[in-house]
């Protein structure tokens, strides 16, 4: 059984698992600050279109690096009673290199270099009671979505050497469900869609997360994150159209500050 079918398999478990009587609750009239910095360790796949000319978003395609790569990301909540606000932030940088198709002559290879960040800044509104141990959210909020590329031909026609940055702002809505486990675990799962053409197309990720505190404030998290991305702007770079369609996804891995 494979790793991520393994984790799957754990959060569905936990979800499912009974709940003891003396769960957790939000204080009232209380603010809470929640922050975890954590690990992507991202699966990254998609294609990148330059005018006439697409270049993989792939690290490992050609046979430079693993395919898998770190985000480095920061979450952070704070918030009071039913209200809270989000604040995340994720950056990697990767290169490889390919052999390119669209209008480009047979056999052209460009070097290719991505920086990608990604920001998200939500308001949360809690649905269910403070006392109720099953904590459902609504969510929602902006997305923005960065990437800076540098293409440079290293054999064949075209000469070229194109470096641009292209930026967007996905308005996003979403829903979150929380809820304390025996044994001071605590379970997180969520989905958020958003784009609608104002930005992307069209954009959507999910995630689940198994939490264990080991002491009062300090805890660790696992989980797996999937998000995927449909993005198309005609006449934002020099050689013409942009557009990006691709998903990153992996296991996540954190420490937590609960106070």
């Amino acid at each position: 059984m494979g790793l991520h079918r393994l984790l799957g398999l754990v959060l569905v478990s936990a979800v499912l698992s009974p709940r003891p009587g003396h769960a957790q609750r939000v204080e009232p009239n209380r603010w809470f600050f929640h922050a975890d910095p954590y690990l992507w360790t991202a699966n990254v796949s998609g294609t990148a279109t330059i005018g006439d000319v697409t270049v993989p978003v792939d690290p490992g395609s050609g046979g430079l690096s693993s395919g898998i790569v770190f985000l480095g990301n920061l979450f952070v909540e704070v918030g009071r009673n039913r209200w809270s606000g989000i604040f995340e932030i994720g950056t990697v940088s990767f290169d490889d290199s390919t052999v390119v198709g669209g209008s480009a002559p047979a056999g052209t290879g460009l070097g290719y270099s991505y920086t990608i960040l990604l920001l998200r800044l939500f308001a949360v509104y809690r649905v269910t009671p403070l006392e109720s141990p099953h904590g459902v959210s609504v969510l929602a909020g902006v997305r923005f979505n960065s990437y800076d590329m540098d293409v440079v031909s290293w054999e064949g026609p075209p000469d070229q050497d194109l470096a641009f940055s292209e930026g967007w702002l996905d308005p996003t809505v979403g829903v979150r469900y929380y809820t304390p486990l025996p044994g001071n675990l605590m379970v997180t799962a969520k989905a958020e869609v958003g784009g609608f053409g104002i930005g992307s197309d069209f954009a959507w990720s999910a995630a689940g997360v198994l939490g264990w505190r080991f002491s009062r404030p300090v805890g660790v998290t696992l989980g797996y994150r999937y998000k995927w991305v449909d993005y198309k702007d005609p006449g934002t770079v020099p050689s013409g159209s942009f557009a990006y369609e691709g998903s990153i996804h992996g296991l996540m891995l954190g420490v937590m500050l609960v106070l």
